[in-house]
């Protein structure tokens, strides 16, 4: 079976206390245990380790994160932790961001160590289903497959389908 690292983004803030991602979380690493999986999950807001998140990302066949939306973008722990992880993993997951000298333009994105791993982003937000589809809503209509050079994109997960399929791959 697989091994997977899922970091919860759950952030308590103002009138919200994070308990959804926090609950879905719980779910998915009882639903991937039963089915065999090894995980390991890391909360973004706590006093992690950053030498030792490096070698979870190393470690993991699949990232899971789970976050919620906060304008349009991750929670600030969720960035923090990027920063930090990532910052730290220079050498171990990536060389470089790809690019040459002799064509700067060429094959950015491309400097990732750890290819062949697989990623799926679990959010959260707090809008309606109608806001993804109105004509002007500031949200996304469809969301694209989003490429993260050092890794593989994995399947999408129907508006209406469940992400149960996806744990069996």
């Amino acid at each position: 079976m697989s091994n997977i690292l899922i970091i919860n983004g759950a952030k308590k803030f103002a009138h919200s206390n994070g308990q959804l991602n926090d609950t879905l979380t719980e779910v998915a690493d009882g639903l991937l245990r039963d089915l065999g999986h090894d995980v390991k999950i890391v909360r973004a807001e706590s006093d992690y380790d950053v030498k030792a998140e490096v070698q979870h990302f190393v470690w993991a066949d699949v990232v899971i994160w789970q976050m919620p939306g906060w304008w349009m973008g991750a929670p600030w722990t969720v960035k923090k932790y990027m920063d930090d992880v990532f910052t730290e993993g220079h050498g171990t997951l990536y060389a470089s961001d790809g690019r040459t000298r002799s064509d700067a333009s060429k094959k950015y994105g491309s400097g990732g160590l750890i290819q062949g791993k697989k990623y799926m982003l679990s959010l959260t937000w707090n809008a309606p289903m109608e806001g993804f589809h109105r004509q002007r809503s500031v949200l996304p209509r469809r969301w694209r497959g989003w490429r993260i050079p050092a890794v593989s994109q994995g399947q999408s997960v129907p508006r209406n389908g469940s992400a149960t399929d996806l744990y069996h791959q």
